[in-house]
């Protein structure tokens, strides 16, 4: 009797040891926790990398981070978030401690200007609002004529008076002409019985037009050698008809 007393008393002392050690655990956790959430709670966003897009759009859109622990943020949906909400190409978000997120940004490149009451849209090759501002002189990016706005918001593709497939047709356009972008100073699209009618004007006083539902596709890939062509040869201004099988250049 007196051994299995002894292994009984054994037990119990090893299983308050073990119900101790749990009890601790489990203060630990909930003192780091406790202390994690007291000293490591986001107080501040630094962000670096944005040039148009303004810190304040940024921190808006981060708001919901602040007084949040800073080792309960994931990165990745974060970065992701951003780049859905904002004309961004990459973001990177990392921690400084004890209280601070670092974001990293990479804005996506101004493609065109569209005018917007009295300021000009700056928009990206998909056609949303990296900034709004009134000069555009240090810009060198075509000016997109014949389109009124109705509202525009950064971050976002803008509304129209008109159909919004005159817009989408342009930013069309403007994918195929990028690699002569810095050549181009304006845009004008008008809305036709069919498609939509093109007006491309050069540095250099050269027209190209088209309609965009009787352009051959070819023409328009094959634009940066027809200008290099008129320019080498000395023909002048005129007007490039990309309509026809073959472009037709008549001079002015």
């Amino acid at each position: 009797m007196g051994y299995k007393d002894f292994d009984r008393g054994k037990k119990k002392k090893g299983n308050l040891k073990n119900l101790l050690r749990i009890i601790a655990f489990f203060c630990i956790i909930t003192l780091i926790y406790w202390v994690s959430n007291l000293y490591l709670k986001i107080e501040s966003i630094e962000i670096t990398g944005n040039h148009n897009i303004k810190a304040e759009i940024i921190e808006e859109k981060l708001s919901y981070l602040k007084e949040k622990n800073l080792l309960t943020i994931r990165p990745r949906l974060i970065e992701k978030s951003l780049i859905n909400s904002l004309p961004l190409e990459e973001a990177r978000i990392s921690v400084k401690f004890p209280n601070t997120v670092l974001v990293k940004i990479k804005e996506r490149n101004i493609a065109a200007a569209l005018p917007f009451n009295s300021d000009f849209l700056l928009l990206d090759v998909m056609g949303n609002v990296i900034k709004i501002d009134s000069d555009i002189k240090n810009y060198s990016v075509p000016i997109i004529t014949g389109i009124t706005v109705k509202q525009a918001e950064i971050g976002r593709i803008p509304t129209f008076q008109e159909e919004q497939r005159v817009f989408s047709s342009t930013f069309e356009v403007l994918k195929g002409i990028l690699p002569i972008q810095n050549q181009i100073v304006e845009i004008h699209a008008e809305k036709a019985d069919e498609g939509t009618n093109f007006f491309i004007y050069t540095v250099d006083g050269i027209r190209i037009c088209f309609n965009q539902n009787r352009l051959k596709q070819n023409n328009l890939k094959n634009l940066p050698n027809i200008l290099e062509d008129i320019r080498k040869n000395s023909r002048g201004r005129g007007e490039i008809d990309l309509n026809q099988d073959i472009p037709v250049f008549r001079p002015y």
